[in-house]
């Protein structure tokens, strides 16, 4: 899904907003051999946030902010019960934003443990290195 927010009186993009189903994660599970319902159901029910980034000139509008919590609510209108996402460890910036809008930040390594789906044992999403992952119910 892309939600993306455009300066009304020039029309210029200023934002976007993008989210995909846990594609890392189906994989994994196809490997072990999800059944399909389980496979179907996973993408509905999980979000990964895959970008969320304003222009420099439009930042610190509350632009990021309601194209995070409009795209949460569009997953949650679809029977999503969690997003999540992963950050370089070091922007500070970011481990700040993400928490006043209910993520918890993990540890770096850790990974976010997505509730098992259709009977389907709990399936994880691991940091990339120098990365940190973080997660909502939503």
């Amino acid at each position: 899904m892309f939600l993306v927010a455009e300066h009304t009186p020039t029309g210029h993009i200023v934002g976007v907003c993008s989210s995909i189903p846990p594609l890392t994660v189906l994989g994994g599970m196809e490997r072990y051999e999800a059944d399909p319902v389980s496979l179907g159901a996973t993408p509905m029910a999980c979000a990964k946030l895959r970008a969320l980034t304003v222009t420099d000139d439009h930042r610190r509008q509350g632009i990021a902010s309601a194209l995070l919590t409009r795209a949460m609510a569009i997953h949650r209108e679809h029977c999503a019960f969690m997003m999540y996402g992963q950050f370089t460890a070091e922007d500070v910036a970011l481990a700040r934003f993400h928490p006043r809008h209910g993520f918890t930040i993990h540890a770096p390594s850790e990974p976010v443990i997505l509730p098992g789906i259709a009977g389907y044992r709990d399936v994880g999403a691991t940091p990339l290195p120098g990365e940190q992952m973080f997660s909502h119910t939503i």
